[in-house]
Parts: structure tokens; C-alpha cells; sequence
């Protein structure tokens, strides 16, 4: 069998393999894995990628650490541009691969001035179509002490609204907090007798803006003593933060298991989505390293692009998302990706880019205004 029917062969059975492995647990003959061994020795991307997949389609139950493997699949054979030459139009096993981790991802938005919103049906409906349109299955939630704090009433419409974003396909409901006063109201919420809850809780402290080193060390534990407190008081909610430029050692312990957090939000303020990956880069690869270290298994990365045009600083990407009806955020997401993949020298399998988070809703709502 030359090469060339090989890959075809390699190609039509992986995927084929890749379509039907979330159905049924599937194995191979040990005769044909060792055939298949020999022939792609050379290839050792092509081999670490199909041992990958395979070691993916043998876990049952825990769908996030499948979507792992299958993502150091796409990253390896990104790298060695492996492709399916069976015709023009089939896709390589990377895009194949591609294609089922995108079923899973996350897109989320900020709703900033939520207050404003909730309770003026006009304007919650004009929210969810903004939700609908812009595929968002995960939101953040800004202005919630003050909805909280304003009653029953206040705490019934915001019950339902959270049912009604459940309803249009959203996953993910957060309410962010950034500190013990914002979480007891948070906590207040969440335990009384109304149907509609938060799923998650968002943890916001920019303790790498302190100055001081000592200012930062008290900000920062005092930030890890919120975060635990959440995990321990209420521990059906999933957790998850943000960042911006912590060091190694904030890292660790924040990345610890002990902590708890499921989603880290990594913020990537550019202008020019051609320097989006770079801007975060090494952030990327420093949480790679601790988490190949670690015993955390679950932590899903998400960098936040900001939609913002209205500051002097020009560092989002508001302006290009209006330069050109073709930038969407579908272009900036694989944009980033794309880069990713291939500057990524990933050193664990647990280092997956989840999903992107967008800041904000009237930021976004004004430039879809805008095309």
C-alpha cells in the first residue's frame, strides 16, 4: 500500500471514528492498531494525534477531559499540517477534530447596566435577541446587589429573566462579585424559594493593579479567601475569575485545586486581532506549565476580547470589529485560535482555550447597530 492510499485509508477511518466515538465506546483489534503503528512510526505528530483521539473516545463520563484530548489532537496535527487527501473538499482530521470541539465551546457576554434592563420588557427582549443573534450560550452579570437588595419583586423578575436566558439556549449563568458584601447578597439570592438560579459565580479583584507589594499581597489573599469561602458555601455553583497580568506564584495558587475554580478568564485588550494570541502568549504558556504540574484537571481558559471604541487609549477592538462587515466574531475567534495552535508549544493536555468572553453588551449592541 503506497502512501498516498494510506492516508486515504487512515483518513476515511479516523473519520468515520471521530463521527461515532461520543455514540459508542469504540476499540481496535490489537493486530490492526499495530499495523497502524508501523505505518505512521515516521509521522510521530500523526501517531501522538491519533493516540489522542483514541485515548479520547475510550472516556465515558467526563466530556470536558475528552475535549482535552481531542484538543491536543487538533494542536499537534495543526503543527505537522497533516491532511486528508482523499479529494479537494474532504477536511483534514485537525478540522474534523475542529469541528467537535466546537460543539462544546463557550461564548460569553458581559451585561453591563443589567439594572437598566431588567423589568423593561422592551429592552430584555432586544437582549435576547442580541443573545440569539451573536450565538451566545454563557453571560456575566454586572448590577446585581443593587436588583437583589430591592425586594421581592426585584428578586421575581430576576428569577425569570434567568429561567428566560435558559430557555434561549444560554448555559451559563453568572453573577459576578467582587467582594464578601456583593457574595452575601449573591448567597442571599441563591437560597431562596425562587425557581430561576445562577449556575456560576464570577470573581472580579484586579489585585495586579496594586502598586505597593505589599497592598497587592493583602488584596490578593484576601481575593483567594473570597474564592474559597464561594467553593465551600456554595459548592453546586461552578466557579470562575478573571486576570490580567498576575505572577507565577499568584498563579499557582490560584490555579490550585484547593481553590476550586473551573473557568479562567484571560484578558486580551487589542486593537488588531492579528496581535490577539501574542498579546497573551505568555500568559498562555505560563499556565501550561503550572498546570502540567498540577493536579487540577478541569480548568477551562477563556480569553476576553473587549468590544469597547470610546476610550483615548484605542486599545480594543471595537474599531476593528466596524472597519469591515467580514470582521465578525467568528473571524476573531479562529483568528486567535489559528495562532494557538500554531505557536503553542503545549507541554499538557490540560491547557485548552474553551471559549472567548465579550466585553460588553452595550458595546457589542452599539456596533451590531453599527453593520
Amino acid at each position: 500500500m503506497n502512501a498516498k492510499i494510506f492516508y486515504i485509508f487512515i483518513s476515511i477511518f479516523i473519520t468515520s471514528f471521530i463521527t461515532t466515538f461520543f455514540l459508542s465506546n469504540i476499540s481496535f483489534a490489537s493486530e490492526e492498531r499495530n499495523r497502524v503503528e508501523k505505518r505512521i512510526a515516521k509521522d510521530s505528530y500523526f501517531k501522538l494525534a491519533f493516540d489522542y483521539v483514541e485515548s479520547a473516545s475510550k472516556i465515558k463520563e467526563d466530556l470536558k477531559k475528552r475535549m482535552l484530548y481531542l484538543h491536543r489532537a487538533a494542536i499537534l496535527l495543526n503543527q505537522q499540517k497533516v491532511e486528508d487527501k482523499k479529494d479537494k473538499k474532504s477536511s483534514t482530521l485537525a478540522d474534523i477534530i475542529e469541528q467537535e470541539l466546537n460543539k462544546h465551546k463557550t461564548r460569553a457576554l458581559y451585561i453591563n447596566r443589567f439594572h437598566k434592563i431588567l423589568g423593561d420588557k422592551d429592552q430584555e427582549d432586544l437582549l435576547i435577541r442580541c443573545i440569539k443573534g451573536l450565538d451566545i450560550n454563557a453571560v456575566s452579570i454586572y448590577d446585581l446587589t443593587t436588583i437583589i437588595d430591592g425586594g421581592e419583586k426585584k428578586a421575581q423578575a430576576l428569577s425569570d429573566f434567568i429561567i428566560k436566558l435558559k430557555k434561549n439556549g444560554v448555559h451559563l449563568v453568572e453573577a459576578i462579585v467582587g467582594n464578601e458584601s456583593a457574595f452575601e447578597m449573591i448567597k442571599k439570592f441563591q437560597t431562596n424559594k425562587l425557581e430561576g438560579k445562577f449556575n456560576a459565580i464570577n470573581v472580579e479583584k484586579e489585585f495586579w493593579n496594586e502598586k505597593v507589594l505589599e497592598k497587592r499581597q493583602y488584596v490578593f489573599n484576601d481575593y483567594l479567601k473570597l474564592l474559597k469561602r464561594i467553593k465551600n458555601e456554595l459548592p453546586t455553583l461552578s466557579l470562575s475569575t478573571y486576570i490580567g497580568f498576575p505572577d507565577d506564584n499568584e498563579l499557582t495558587q490560584l490555579i490550585s485545586s484547593s481553590i476550586g475554580i473551573d473557568r479562567l478568564y484571560v484578558h486580551c485588550y487589542v486593537q488588531d486581532l492579528k496581535n490577539a494570541y501574542s498579546y497573551c502568549q505568555n500568559r498562555i504558556q505560563t499556565l501550561d506549565k503550572l498546570l502540567a504540574k498540577s493536579s487540577n484537571e478541569s480548568l477551562e481558559i477563556l480569553p476576553i476580547f473587549s468590544a469597547e471604541n470610546d476610550t483615548n487609549e484605542n486599545i480594543f477592538m471595537g474599531k476593528w470589529l466596524t472597519q469591515k462587515r467580514g470582521n465578525t466574531l467568528e473571524k476573531a475567534e479562529k483568528t486567535f485560535i489559528d495562532q494557538f495552535h500554531q505557536h503553542h508549544p503545549c507541554q499538557s493536555y490540560k491547557t485548552m482555550i474553551n471559549g472567548f468572553h465579550y466585553f460588553s453588551y452595550t458595546d457589542i449592541l452599539n456596533i451590531v447597530s453599527k453593520i
